[in-house]
């Protein structure tokens, strides 16, 4: 800024008004192409931040939704089959393990308690053997097992009656070896 100002004055001093009145037109331009790029600029990190708050939003309503939708509901078309589903649902809480053992054969399953509290709040109230097998077993195990054995149980019914996705199959070692101790454990007890 004080060469500019020292570049007109001395313009002026000498008389030549074009000089001075060109520097100062140059220096205008270079001080509003710095503020068009610096708008630029924050134009694109407030469109960033936009994008990444709606995000998480998206993702805290996704959450809401999974968690507040109960493992037998299902879409209006597909109703017909909600009744069925709800019975087998409420017949996982009859076996203990429905709880305590991971289904087989093994599937990928990703799952987050946080995620389905309030269903699990639901589910307590509505199904009271459900909520017995629950005071039952979860002070001998984790609580995160417990539930992550019964809602993948609940994909399973829901994908073998059309209406959630087919779950793939868990070809890990860890998966392998689940499937062979679970068949040399049947094999044992049948014998």
């Amino acid at each position: 800024m004080a060469s500019w100002f020292n570049a007109v004055s001395q313009s002026l001093k000498d008389g030549d008004y074009a000089a001075a009145l060109e520097t100062t037109k140059g220096t205008l331009q270079n001080a509003a192409q710095k503020v068009t790029t610096a708008v630029d600029e924050n134009i694109k990190k407030a469109a960033a931040d936009v994008d990444s708050t709606s995000e998480e939003i998206r993702a805290k309503n996704n959450i809401k939704q999974k968690g507040d939708t109960l493992p037998w509901e299902v879409s209006e078309e597909k109703s017909i089959v909600q009744d069925d589903l709800m019975e087998k649902v409420l017949a996982l809480s009859l076996d203990d393990e429905s709880f305590t053992t991971a289904p087989m054969p093994p599937t990928l399953f990703d799952f987050r308690v946080d995620e389905h509290v309030a269903v699990i709040m639901k589910l307590l109230q509505l199904d009271p053997n459900l909520a017995a097998r629950h005071a039952r077993l979860s002070p001998k195990m984790n609580e995160d097992d417990f539930w992550k054995n019964y809602f993948h149980r609940c994909a399973l019914l829901r994908a073998e009656m059309d209406v959630g996705p087919a779950l793939p199959r868990d070809t890990s070692a860890a998966a392998a070896e689940a499937v062979a101790g679970g068949a040399a454990g049947r094999g044992a007890a049948g014998g």
